[in-house]
């Protein structure tokens, strides 16, 4: 390997540093626009996401209540015929409730995992910034 560099243009060299440069700028912008995403996605998982979805939980499990309230009410009525359809409101509450503990437990559990599969690639990104 050469320990010496021979040059024959100080404006090449000049051109080069200052494409150089510009290069550095925009690659630190995008590292940065990067770190900025993680921050932006974890904030997403750990309060937007998990905020919505107790929220979510909340709501459909007091519509479970009122649809298991109208079932009662329909088995004690002398009018059975609404009782089926008050089952069917039933079960449709029900899968509803399933569903958003569903999301919610993905939501925990993404935010478990999500710093620990995060920080290497942080730590990857950084050691490209510097």
């Amino acid at each position: 390997m050469a320990t010496q560099v021979k040059i024959t243009s100080v404006d090449s060299l000049a051109n080069f540093r200052s494409k150089t440069i510009i290069f550095v700028t925009r690659a630190r912008r995008a590292l940065d626009m990067a770190g900025d995403e993680i921050k932006r996605t974890r904030q997403w998982i750990q309060t937007d996401q998990r905020m919505f979805w107790e929220g979510q939980l909340k709501m459909r499990r007091r519509k479970l209540d009122q649809a298991n309230a109208e079932l009662m009410s329909a088995r004690m009525s002398e009018f059975n015929d609404s009782a089926s359809m008050q089952i069917q409101q039933v079960r449709k509450a029900k899968n509803e409730v399933d569903i958003a503990e569903e999301k919610l437990r993905n939501i925990k559990k993404w935010n478990q995992n999500f710093d620990r599969l995060a920080d290497p690639l942080v730590k990857r990104v950084e050691g490209f910034r510097q």
